[in-house]
């Protein structure tokens, strides 16, 4: 997937203008191409519908075999099983990588390869294979998944909002105070800058994604033809 990031999260180009160019060309506005192929969506409205009932068994068993899980070698299904479980030490597993599995899906998903020539590839949410501007880092972007998100002054909600982006793409220009110590998952602050520079503030994780962050992934097996779930992984 290393060579996907860089390749897939391709810069946006933005036309000579007499006028200012608008905020359009750094949005990256939600959707869902899986019902291109009925068989795909099929299988990832399965899953969806497993992960929201908590059914372990079921999301196991429409997970591939060899499901890549970490890119420290960490994949299959009896490992699948234990983080759902939470039987790892590790802070992301149990009721929070439920979560992650289930924001995943709810995101939609977009194709690495449009016309699905080179090996066809779907992956959830959209925000992965979105464009951005291409110098930005893509572990300092986020990408805003929601209308309206406020934009606060300072890192926290007591702070003016001074603006509200919607699907907005962002540079990432302060780390904020983080999560609280001790609770992985909780909601944290980080300092932005829109990518078309108009706003700076700061923004609430639950607001926003990193291209970068959990993904679920699909892909046709090459023997049978058939649509697996073989990736769930973060990081690059």
């Amino acid at each position: 997937m290393r060579h996907m990031i860089a390749a897939a999260l391709t810069g946006l180009a933005v036309a000579a203008m007499a006028v200012p160019a608008p905020a359009e060309p750094f949005k990256a506005l939600p959707v869902d191409e899986a019902g291109e192929e009925p068989a795909l969506e099929a299988l990832r409205d399965r899953l969806l519908d497993a992960v929201r009932r908590r059914d372990t068994d079921a999301v196991v068993a429409l997970a591939d075999a060899d499901i890549a899980l970490s890119f420290g070698g960490h994949f299959g299904r009896e490992t699948l099983r234990s983080w759902l479980q939470g039987e790892d030490e590790m802070l992301w597993t149990g009721p929070l990588y439920w979560q992650q599995l289930q924001d995943v899906l709810e995101l939609g998903g977009m194709w690495w390869d449009r016309e699905r020539e080179s090996g066809p590839l779907f992956c959830a949410p959209y925000v992965f294979f979105a464009d951005y501007p291409a110098e930005i880092d893509p572990f300092y972007v986020v990408m805003v998944i929601r209308d309206d998100a406020p934009l606060h002054s300072g890192p926290g909600p007591d702070h003016p909002v001074i603006a509200t982006l919607s699907y907005d793409i962002a540079e990432i220009i302060d780390n904020g105070p983080g999560a609280p110590a001790g609770q992985p998952g909780a909601p944290y602050w980080l300092g932005i800058r829109t990518a078309d520079g108009a706003h700076e503030g700061y923004a609430v994780s639950s607001d926003f994604r990193l291209p970068v962050d959990y993904r679920a992934c699909f892909s046709r097996d090459a023997d049978t033809g058939q649509w697996v779930w073989d990736t769930f992984i973060a990081g690059d």
